[in-house]
């Protein structure tokens, strides 16, 4: 007898409730519903038992989580240790946890939105609803073609940001004006100079071209105009 019951319900064990009528008396309809109940119910114990590991391992440890799974469930020590492993990746993703729990989500493609999320950045809620209405084959390919897409999207950013920060350092030159050098000089957000040499008074105002004019771009480093300008 289960003795962790309330009310006379038992709370901690899972049962399955097999239906009564034999499949030779159950209609074709009827055996189909039959298969698609068993499935969710199958993705449902599963992700009951992913949480159970989880929460087990953070309590016990590794070791003897492993050993449940090897002991009682006859896995070997590798499978073993990758379902620990999904069901601790699984608790940083609430919509895959959540679709799993409801049967929509099969363990297959559970894992593999797991792993994805231990190789990278991924777009959870997007992949959460394809694994929804995808065989675990096409599945893997939905989620490594989203991989590279992140992957170079996150490159091209990258990209974009550095060549920000090199444009950044080329309008802060040596400013024509009171002839403060780059390590010294500052510009505000419009480009006017506010020189923190010590020696010399920021002109407060936009750089100048060779001219006295106001200029398009700044000298070189060194107060020199640039080469065009210096060929005519």
């Amino acid at each position: 007898m289960n003795r962790e019951t309330v009310n006379g319900v038992a709370v901690n064990l899972v049962h399955l409730l097999a239906p009564t009528l034999s499949v030779t008396q159950a209609s074709s309809d009827q055996l189909q519903e039959r298969i698609q109940s068993t499935i969710r119910a199958q993705n449902q114990a599963a992700a009951i038992r992913a949480e159970a590991l989880a929460e087990l391992r953070r309590r016990e440890g590794s070791e003897l989580t492993e050993s449940v799974l090897r002991e009682d469930g006859l896995l070997g020590r590798r499978q073993a240790r990758s379902e620990l492993e999904t069901a601790q990746e699984l608790e940083k993703l609430p919509e895959t946890r959540k679709g799993f729990r409801r049967g929509d989500i099969s363990y297959d493609n559970a894992r593999i939105i797991a792993g994805a999320s231990q190789r990278g950045d991924i777009d959870e809620e997007e992949l959460a609803e394809l694994a929804t209405a995808q065989s675990p084959d096409k599945f893997a390919g939905t989620v490594r073609r989203h991989e590279k897409k992140r992957s170079e999207d996150d490159g091209d950013s990258r990209l974009k940001h550095q060549r920000s920060r090199r444009f950044a350092r080329i309008k802060t030159e040596t400013c024509v004006c009171c002839a403060a050098d780059v390590t010294t000089k500052s510009t505000t957000t419009d480009g006017r100079c506010v020189s923190r040499r010590a020696d010399v008074t920021p002109c407060n105002g936009r750089p100048t071209g060779i001219d006295g004019e106001p200029g398009d771009r700044l000298p070189t480093v060194g107060g020199g105009a640039p080469p065009d300008k210096e060929n005519e």
